[in-house]
């Protein structure tokens, strides 16, 4: 039924649009792409390199936060009868995700267009990072659990609201083979490279150093400050190009 619904809305604003931007945009949108792949352009542009990278560092960070949080919720429920310990477990995660289904849908519908409008996509790519860099840096002062939830909370629900629609407002500026060939690319080989790296961190981490949690959220610090270069590189190759339109949903 939803995907009917689905269908339905998309051929409704395909129609409109059609209407909209007349006979001769029509006619350039209907011509064939370059014969170029994604992955091609990914590499000829810089522009493109760079937000390869950021989606890769990204990914990499959330999932090896994911990793220490679930470290810390294993070897707390360790203390517990397996009862008690599987009662903890899902009452924790339920928690967790329904904390970060809230505050994303409340970032999303109050504060992600006005915060796009006051200070831009690109410096909007800042937001995420910067969340992350402070998480981990007092979970290394500070391993607790609680600290590394209320962390990963923001950093998820702020991945899915604002982080989401600014990245993908970073193509509005883009060529039409950017956006239909190099940001498949980007969001399926890119994303799941950085997810291979965080595998690679944990374990590499686990079981060859040994590293504790703190050593874990040191390493995160790192791929955030590359992240943040990533970032720093986006904003350099547009500062002088119009940015994408703020008005945002």
């Amino acid at each position: 039924m939803l995907l009917a619904v689905y269908l339905g809305v998309t051929w409704l604003v395909n129609r409109h649009e059609a209407r909209r931007v007349g006979a001769l945009r029509a006619k350039v949108a209907e011509q064939p792409l370059d014969r170029k792949g994604g992955f091609q352009l990914v590499m000829r542009e810089k522009y493109l390199r760079w937000i390869a990278l950021l989606v890769l560092l990204l990914n990499a960070v959330n999932t090896t936060g994911e990793y220490i949080l679930s470290r810390f919720v294993s070897e707390t429920a360790a203390a517990f009868a397996p009862t008690a310990r599987r009662a903890f477990i899902g009452e924790f995660y339920g928690s967790y995700f329904a904390w970060v289904s809230l505050m994303g849908v409340v970032f999303q519908i109050f504060l992600v267009s006005r915060i796009i409008q006051r200070i831009g996509v690109y410096y909007g790519l800042f937001v995420l990072p910067g969340i992350s860099l402070l998480g981990n840096g007092l979970l290394i002062g500070y391993p607790i659990l609680g600290i590394v939830r209320v962390a990963k909370v923001l950093e998820n629900s702020t991945d899915y609201s604002l982080n989401n629609t600014a990245r993908q407002a970073l193509f509005l500026t883009t060529s039409r083979e950017a956006k239909f060939k190099s940001k498949a690319a980007i969001d399926t080989f890119f994303t799941r490279a950085g997810d291979l790296i965080s595998f690679c961190v944990v374990l590499i981490g686990r079981g060859v150093v040994n590293l504790s949690v703190g050593g874990f959220a040191t390493v995160n610090m790192l791929l955030t400050l590359l992240w943040l270069t990533a970032a720093a590189g986006i904003l350099r190759e547009r500062k002088d190009e119009p940015a994408p339109p703020a008005s945002l949903p």
